[in-house]
């Protein structure tokens, strides 16, 4: 599996993002009509642009899991608040 070509400017980062998001933001409305449907929509996009919403949805889920540890982390600290701050 070949992986994308490395971008050569800030524009072009920025291109291959927005990609990677029309994909995923794509696939995301066409959900509600069942994994068949989402499957169909995948298999029409390139290699690119499935390998590009890969990428955006790994750092989606990557932003959302540090997200979500740092919010635990404060509840956890207000519901013990002699406990050092860090993350455990």
């Amino acid at each position: 599996m070949s992986s994308p070509s490395v971008p050569s400017s800030d524009s072009a980062l920025q291109e291959r993002t927005a990609t990677g998001a029309r994909v995923a933001d794509r696939l995301a409305e066409v959900l509600h009509q069942g994994p068949e449907a989402a499957l169909t929509l995948a298999r029409g996009y390139s290699a690119e642009e499935v390998a590009l919403g890969l990428t955006f949805l790994t750092t989606v889920i990557e932003v959302a899991a540090l997200s979500a540890r740092t919010l635990a982390e404060v509840v956890e600290e207000r519901r013990h608040p002699s406990m050092p701050g860090g993350w455990h």
